[in-house]
């Protein structure tokens, strides 16, 4: 008798083991996904860029203004290479600082184009995750202009992409930029001709049209 109850206890436990390891080989998840050559654009941006030392209508003595750069790219579309797994990105934050070695301090050099250097990191949260998640791009210029609803609009150009996914097949060089500031040039001015300056300007898509906010590629 206490054999034939061995006997049931063992074949009962039989599926539940199996079952066990079943839902531990699914819960590993899917293999990460390398996102070297794919290309990403976000429609959506959400930054602030904070300058120093602050800008003003006079502005001052040639010396180096970095813009510290920080935000939020959403709505973004990822483009595999042929046959590669697709990838959705579910977040990305933008981080870094860009430095302008000739500049002059003031406001009207927000509508100029300028040479800079420097980087910024953007880090991607994607489902499935990628071998990599963080792109290192490197800015080469700003140009800025005064867009068609009178708020600034700036557009940036970027050298080789020196790490991470989303370099396209030429590492990098076709990414670039296309936002404008949440407040108007008659805003930023006015905020130049005070005591402080202008130390920081809020970013968002370029509402005047021109292509996405960010393309990574």
């Amino acid at each position: 008798m206490l054999r034939k109850v061995l006997i049931v206890a063992a074949a009962v436990a039989m599926p539940v083991s199996v079952v066990g390891a079943t839902a531990g080989s699914a819960s590993a998840g899917a293999p990460k996904v390398d996102a070297t050559h794919y290309t990403v654009s976000c429609t959506g941006i959400s930054a602030k860029a904070s300058f120093s030392p602050a800008l003003t209508n006079a502005g001052g003595p040639v010396s180096n203004e970095a813009t510290k750069i920080s935000g939020k790219a959403s709505s973004c579309t990822v483009t595999p290479t042929a046959g590669g797994t697709p990838v959705t990105v579910t977040g990305a934050s933008i981080k870094g600082t860009i430095n302008d070695a000739t500049s002059s301090h003031t406001c009207g050099g927000l509508a100029m184009a300028t040479t800079e250097t420097g980087s910024l990191t953007i880090k991607w949260k994607t489902s499935p995750k990628l071998t990599s998640s963080t792109s290192v791009v490197n800015p080469t210029s700003v140009s800025g202009a005064v867009g068609g609803d009178g708020h600034a609009t700036f557009s940036i150009s970027f050298g080789t992409a020196t790490s991470g996914p989303f370099q396209g097949t030429d590492n990098g060089t076709s990414s670039s930029t296309n936002a404008e500031t949440t407040t108007t040039v008659t805003s930023i001015l006015a905020t130049c001709g005070g005591k402080s300056g202008l130390k920081s300007i809020s970013i968002q898509p370029n509402a005047n049209g021109g292509g996405p906010a960010i393309v990574v590629s």
